[in-house]
């Protein structure tokens, strides 16, 4: 072929091109297992499971719920489907083509590359910013470092030939297959969705009814006035899901004033073993210091302040962060700075935590209408039904989730 003929030619022995068949094979396999994480994730499965729950620095869900995970709202384990796929494909063509060799395995060579360099920022990703480990995402990381190595050890990672290869059909033949992979990764990603939500939709219409628990709140903070409803929240200031339902928590406090209104309280149940005994594993290292810092804000009259500022700054929760905020709002630093050491604060927050044990809770965020448990961060016309029932007797008619209406 004309495309070719500027290059020296290019091949694998045939041993080179099995075994990287096979490594697109393993890529293919780990990122389906990643994609089922994705969407167990976003039908509501927080649990790690498996090889993903053997060691405390282990979280599957913590990395698919990361804002690396995705691109657009498509998660990365399914564009590594599909590239892995479009590898494969390319290796079967260079197998039974050999004119084609040379400009698509530079091709391969340099998006091989990319991939090895993306591994490395996803895993510094996971170090640094999550703290937790992928033990899916490690693999693939491997997958890509072996495809890296082998290509390279074949000779055709070649950069000084990059450049000259946008010159040739061989990387738009890459494109081209990539394309079509990505589609049909898309729509298999699609059907399974689906699938799950449908089944996810069955266990919740056949799950039993809300258990009724009494609740003494203490001395907890409320926000509102309501002696006819009351919910009470279990949450952690470093959990996104807690981060969504207190939004729309407050969505639905101000849309039911005139009609059915409630007040909340809030307790805390920070996903940490470092404070929470009945937590295994360290999901959440600062939640703790920011539950400590929200009750020693409390001691001075500004915890709803302080709550809404943990949230709304959930990434930046380090001491210096909590002590910032302390003094944005205006608070007695030296007080605060005591109350985060002192044993009754301490005592506070195990008392909270106790409390949630005791009721049933395992994750967040949790609450409770009037003592009737809901789990999950429900949104704002969920959480108005809720009350309108187990607080006032109403039954009311269910709207659709956000998920059925996408499959209408």
């Amino acid at each position: 072929m004309k495309h070719d003929s500027s290059y020296k030619a290019l091949s694998l022995p045939s041993w080179m091109l099995i075994f990287f068949s096979m490594i697109q094979l393993v890529g293919i396999y780990v990122s389906d297992l990643l994609t089922f994480e994705s969407i167990g994730l976003k039908l509501g499965d927080k649990t790690d499971s498996g090889l993903c729950g053997a060691s405390e620095l282990f979280s599957c869900k913590a990395a698919a719920a990361s804002v690396y995970s995705e691109i657009g709202s498509l998660p990365i384990s399914v564009i590594g489907e599909a590239y892995y796929l479009c590898a494969l494909l390319l290796i079967i063509v260079v197998r039974f083509l050999p004119s084609l060799s040379s400009g698509l395995l530079l091709s391969l060579g340099a998006t091989a590359c990319l991939s090895a360099l993306y591994s490395l920022f996803l895993g510094a990703v996971s170090l640094i910013d999550l703290g937790f480990l992928c033990p899916l995402c490690i693999a693939l990381y491997v997958v890509n470092l072996s495809s890296v190595t082998l290509l390279w050890l074949g000779g055709v990672i070649r950069p000084r030939e990059w450049l000259r290869l946008f010159k040739t059909p061989s990387p738009w033949v890459m494109l081209c297959v990539m394309v079509l992979s990505l589609m049909g990764a898309q729509a298999i990603y699609a059907a399974r969705y689906k699938a799950e939500y449908l089944v996810a939709k069955h266990k919740i219409k056949s799950a039993e009814k809300p258990i009724y628990h009494e609740i003494n709140i203490g001395d907890t903070p409320v926000r509102g006035d309501s002696s006819a409803a009351l919910i009470v929240e279990f949450s952690d200031f470093q959990c996104p899901f807690c981060k969504r339902f207190t939004k729309s928590l407050k969505q639905a406090y101000t849309e039911s004033l005139a009609e059915r209104p409630f007040s909340y309280a809030f307790k805390h149940f920070p996903l940490s073993s470092r404070c929470n005994p009945h937590i295994k594993r360290d999901m959440h290292p600062r939640a703790c210091h920011a539950a400590m810092a929200a009750i020693c804000a409390e001691q001075q009259g500004a915890f709803w302040e302080m709550h809404d500022l943990l949230f709304a700054q959930q990434q930046q929760l380090e001491d210096q962060d909590l002590k910032s905020y302390a003094q944005q709002l205006k608070l007695n630093l030296e007080s605060f700075i005591t109350c985060l050491s002192d044993e009754k604060t301490q005592e506070r927050l195990s008392a909270d935590i106790a409390l949630g044990a005791k009721l049933g809770v395992r994750g967040t965020p949790a609450f409770f209408v009037n003592g009737w448990n809901f789990k999950g961060a429900k949104r704002s016309p969920a959480i108005k039904q809720a009350v309108a029932r187990y607080a006032y007797g109403v039954q009311e008619p269910q709207e659709p989730s956000e998920e059925a209406k996408a499959h209408e």
